[in-house]
């Protein structure tokens, strides 16, 4: 199975209530590292780490859709441009954006994620 290939798994398996087939991609030294200029900014460790942050970041938002639409694979990576969409809680404001989620591996686990957001001010202001 390709790096790719893992990557889908993981946009597919987080939305579904599969733990055991996430938490298999996942190495045991799993984490998340969002920028210090985000407002929810920090190291998210293992799967459970992976659920708090995604829990505070969907509550930033009333609506928030996440959709992967182009993948490419290096040695030890995967790059993601993802869509993002939705409606912001504070300012009840619509929004688009992308972003690039950066996966590294250590053989076929992906053992860190860094988001880089095309528009971080927007995102931290809604």
């Amino acid at each position: 199975m390709s790096k790719i290939d893992i990557a889908k798994q993981f946009y597919e398996f987080s939305s579904l209530e599969n733990k055991e087939k996430f938490d298999a991609l996942l190495h045991p030294d799993f984490r998340v590292i969002e920028s210090d200029n985000m407002p929810y900014a920090g190291t998210y460790k293992g799967a459970d780490g992976f659920r708090e942050i995604v829990s505070i970041v969907f509550g930033y938002f009333e609506t928030l859709k996440v959709e992967p639409v182009i993948y490419t694979e290096g040695e030890d990576h995967v790059i993601a441009l993802v869509n993002v969409e939705g409606v912001g809680k504070r300012r009840g404001e619509a929004f688009k954006s992308d972003l690039l989620e950066v996966f590294r591996f250590e053989g076929e686990k992906i053992i860190e994620i860094r988001p880089y957001y095309w528009n971080q001010q927007l995102i931290a202001n809604l």
